[in-house]
């Protein structure tokens, strides 16, 4: 097979996004957003922006027969990325989020649909595509088991744009502790880095990041984004 510029690997969404609510609501009260759309989230949106930027892009992803998998579908055939990494399943695999827009940044309500036993796992598959596909870029989600992937990637001669949740960071900090030295880029936003690192403020925050061997692109919503390197 061809080598791919990029591969996102991870789950995929179909986003319910509502924008410009004026708060979160409140138990009982109902409110009305100025805007509305569905779109597709997670490892798409990487590809879809290296596809946009010139790259031959691709998604490594379990696709299943819902809804959320045909809305990413069509939209990858619109954009260029290549699904071909990707595993087909007969059951329902796409997560579907909530995205509310207030205070110029975004809060996010998702479910993911439980992985069979039987199924291959993720990860021993992403290693078997890395293999093959030798990306010049993986982007990847921190998490449980994921930095064996990374050495393999790496191995490859891959580069590495990581990436964070704030679920990831409750459920095995130490795992995503572990992936950041071996990704060429980190890129939380800052309510994950402020999780990640315990600190009370943004700049305690990049303090420890400057100490970390990886480059840290912080994500900031509305106010762009800050960069700090080691």
């Amino acid at each position: 097979m061809a080598a791919m510029d990029v591969i996102s690997f991870g789950s995929v969404f179909l986003e319910l996004v509502f924008g410009h609510v004026p708060a979160l609501p409140e138990p009982g009260q109902e409110i009305f957003a100025s805007d509305f759309a569905i779109s597709c989230g997670g490892a798409v949106t990487s590809a879809t922006a290296a596809a946009r930027a010139g790259a031959h892009a691709g998604v490594c992803t379990r696709l299943g027969d819902d809804l959320g998998a045909r809305v990413v579908a069509e939209h990858c055939e619109r954009a260029g990325v290549d699904l071909t990494p990707s595993v087909r399943v007969q059951r329902r695999a796409t997560g579907i989020t909530m995205v509310l827009n207030y205070d110029g940044d975004r809060s996010f309500v998702t479910h993911i649909p439980p992985i069979p036993p039987a199924e291959q796992p993720e990860l021993a598959r992403w290693t078997d595509v890395v293999r093959t596909r030798r990306p010049a870029w993986c982007y990847v989600h921190a998490g449980p088991g994921v930095a064996r992937f990374l050495r393999v990637a790496r191995e490859q001669g891959s580069k590495i744009l990581l990436d964070v949740s704030h679920n990831e960071i409750s459920q095995a900090p130490a795992d995503v502790l572990e992936c950041i030295p071996l990704a060429d880029v980190f890129t939380p936003n800052r309510a994950e880095l402020l999780h990640l690192t315990g600190a009370a403020s943004l700049d305690a925050a990049v303090t420890t990041v400057s100490g970390w061997a990886t480059p840290t692109v912080i994500k900031m919503g509305a106010e762009g984004a800050a960069h700090s390197r080691p």
